[in-house]
């Protein structure tokens, strides 16, 4: 059975009726059946020592009370109120007895009266009484019995048998009984009492509840599981055991059947704070001007499309933010559903889609589609909106396409790939080849991570670094029998490649080429990045490679691969024969001067350099293409536009191509610009932005430039603050895009 919600727990409790004065007289007692319905013995003995703490007021205050005159038993109760009773101090002398037979004195101890808080003293017979049975007779809730000696005038004295007889009391039917009879009549009634055992039930389930919260909260922002096998396992159990401890309640409720931590319970907290952390993200994004957002989709282990949304914005500070609004179970990939579903994201946030000004989409055509694509259905809604083509990942786009066209690129990184998967697929093997180094090398071998950008140059240079030790390893595993036939198929194989020089050309050339291109994808990956700063990545890098197109790093790539040939004895290529020309072509019957088979020094040579300068020219005419966007292109304009209004140039407005402001209105706020940033040194984007941080919000910025009085914080109207915002958070939302 499910457990119930936490919302159905905490409902009122009913209001407790109080007992009219008077109301306990309504009792029979001129029989012992009224003794027959008394609740059991357990909740009769919890009632007891519950009242137990509260005897001294009750019994003093029903001391007062005298007897109906009518009652039956009027004598003897006048009898018992004379012989007053009471609790004695613990410094009292008792009177010493000693009885005949008997060597020692025996008297009444202090300590009973500490442990049984019920027990009153006689001091004119020297004898204990029961003050609850007493307090019953008197308030007419008891008949008084002859065989109880603790109701006796003289009361209890044989101190012989005292411990004895003061347990059995404590544990009869009539004790029992006065103890709920006067729980009835000085406490509120039993709906009252159970009103009272509710709200402490509920603040006990509310202490509890707020530690749940509290732990999955916890777990949530660690990253953590929350359940394990079962329910009662996990790392939130483990947690909620040791949060509860030190308090007894919680740790009881704890141990309960229905204690709020089952799966379904614990999945609607998740939802509540993910609720709570989207309508907070929508809160602080609606007041701004202008926001961007960044979608991408993929599928997960079940095969359900999974379409992943980021928005950000700029604060009022400048400064821009980023958060993840979450995963969105998509039907289908088809543009139109996306663009549904991102618009419904932002209707849910309450976020106008006519303030968005960017967004970033992988090369999908579904999404990158100029025409059908996710980005035309947004242009058509936002005209002043500008899309970009994730940067970085244009770049891995770049070094994928030259992977597939390029063979000899192709062959080294199957090769690195095959090598990392053989070795630490198995213990054996992975031991094997960690045996081979000394203490504190470098022994792991890195495999080619298809989703990381920077990481191919440092699994090339590993497998160059070890290469005498990976083909130690593989010629001791072809000769093992205990290996798989297939695998020492695929060993022997990748021992053939490994040992030719142009799988060692290939690596050197492989991290000659990649080198340049993850130092920019690192920096594209930066956090500063701006569109300017992009577009400038991608011209240095096409430099750099240009300056690799030359003889010079061929002849120095093969020098490197003889060294490798010479030190761990590589074969060289098989020569090449050369082309013989037909006889039919020939004039003369002399032979032909290069009739003589070719070398490997000769020949290959220039085959690597063939498919090395064939790699260089694929990057960089991809890296021309894919950074060759429009949207860069715009957010680059209306970048340097800022810098330069800020340095003090002219500024042509109508490239900026921003709808919704005039073009006086656009010269008029980068005069302002200009007038703040005077006598600064500003070359960037970040410096304008940082520039405008050190001052005031809540004050008028360009009232002292304007007018020269550096005094005087009059505000501005509006439309000037949100003419240079728009400016700014459009700049700042295209960097934070282009990253």
């Amino acid at each position: 059975m499910t457990q119930k919600r936490i919302s159905n727990f905490f409902s009122k409790a009913p209001t407790a009726k109080r007992i009219r004065e008077g109301g306990a007289t309504s009792l029979d007692f001129t029989s012992d059946s009224s003794l027959c319905a008394a609740p059991p013995a357990e909740s009769r003995r919890d009632e007891q020592r519950q009242l137990t703490q509260v005897s001294e007021p009750t019994t003093a205050t029903l001391t007062m009370s005298h007897p109906h005159p009518s009652s039956p038993h009027a004598d003897s109760q006048k009898a018992d109120a004379g012989a007053q009773s009471f609790r004695p101090p613990l410094d009292y002398n008792f009177p010493v007895k000693k009885k005949s037979g008997e060597s020692f004195a025996r008297s009444c101890r202090a300590s009973w009266f500490r442990e049984w808080k019920w027990l009153e003293y006689i001091s004119d017979s020297d004898g204990i009484v029961c003050g609850v049975c007493r307090s019953a007779v008197k308030s007419k809730l008891l008949c008084p019995t002859t065989d109880s000696l603790f109701l006796k005038d003289k009361g209890f004295s044989n101190w012989k048998k005292a411990t004895e007889k003061i347990r059995d009391h404590e544990k009869s039917k009539t004790h029992l009984d006065a103890t709920q009879r006067l729980a009835g009549l000085k406490n509120t009634p039993i709906n009252a009492l159970l009103s009272d055992a509710k709200a402490k039930e509920q603040r006990t389930a509310r202490k509890i509840l707020e530690l749940i919260f509290s732990c999955v909260r916890f777990l949530g922002r660690q990253g953590l599981p929350l359940r394990g096998d079962a329910n009662r396992d996990g790392v939130l159990w483990q947690l909620m055991q040791e949060r509860v401890r030190d308090d007894p309640d919680l740790d009881k409720w704890l141990k309960r059947r229905d204690n709020w931590m089952s799966n379904n319970i614990q999945n609607e907290i998740l939802e509540l704070f993910a609720h709570d952390i989207l309508r907070t993200i929508g809160a602080t994004a609606s007041k701004t001007d202008f926001f961007g957002l960044t979608a991408d989709g993929t599928t997960d282990i079940s095969g359900k499309e999974q379409f992943s949304i980021s928005l950000q914005f700029s604060n009022d500070h400048l400064e821009v933010q980023n958060f993840f609004l979450g995963f969105y179970n998509a039907p289908d990939t088809t543009a139109e559903i996306l663009f549904l579903c991102i618009k419904d994201v932002l209707v849910r946030l309450h976020l106008p889609l006519e303030r968005l000004k960017g967004y970033c989409f992988d090369g999908a055509s579904n999404m990158s589609g100029r025409f059908n694509g996710v980005q035309a259905k947004l242009k058509e809604v936002c005209p002043d909106s500008v899309f970009v083509h994730c940067a970085n990942h244009s770049l891995d786009l770049v070094l994928q396409e030259v992977a597939r066209e390029v063979r000899l690129v192709a062959d080294t990184l199957n090769f690195v790939r095959e090598v990392t998967v053989i070795i630490n697929d198995s213990a054996k093997r992975k031991a094997l080849y960690q045996s081979l180094f000394g203490a504190g090398d470098v022994v792991n071998l890195l495999g080619l991570c298809p989703t990381r950008w920077c990481v191919r140059v440092v699994s090339l240079s590993r497998l160059l670094a070890c290469y005498g030790e990976m083909i130690q390893t593989f010629r001791s595993l072809e000769s093992d029998k205990a290996v798989k036939g297939d695998t020492r198929a695929k060993i022997a194989g990748l021992l053939t490649k490994a040992t030719t020089m142009r799988t060692v050309f290939g690596l050197f050339a492989c991290v000659t080429l990649f080198t340049p291109c993850e130092a920019v994808a690192r920096l594209l990956q930066g956090t500063k990045v701006t569109a300017l700063g992009s577009m400038e990545a991608g011209k240095l890098l096409c430099k750099q490679l240009g300056t690799l197109r030359q003889d010079e790093t061929i002849t120095d790539l093969v020098a490197k691969t003889k060294q490798y040939a010479e030190r761990y004895g590589l074969k060289p290529p098989h020569p090449v024969r050369s082309s013989k020309t037909p006889a039919r072509f020939r004039y003369t019957q002399e032979e032909e001067a290069n009739d003589q088979e070719c070398s490997e020094v000769e020949v290959y040579p220039n085959v690597w350099k063939r498919e090395m300068f064939e790699a260089l020219d694929l990057v960089r005419s991809e890296v021309e293409r894919r950074f060759d966007q429009v949207g860069i292109q715009v957010a680059a304009g209306r970048e340097q536009a800022i810098i330069e209004a800020a340095q003090g140039k002219k500024v042509n407005v109508t490239s900026l191509k921003l709808t919704g402001f005039t073009r006086e209105r656009l010269s008029h706020e980068l005069d302002i610009l200009r007038d703040i940033c005077t006598g600064r040194e500003v070359n960037t984007i970040r410096d304008v932005v940082s520039i405008l941080q050190t001052m005031q919000p809540q004050t008028n910025p360009f009232h002292a430039v304007r007018g020269g009085k550096a005094h005087q914080t009059m505000p501005v109207p509006a439309h000037i603050c949100r003419c240079i915002r728009a400016l700014l958070l459009d700049f700042a939302q295209v960097e934070n895009l282009a990253a």
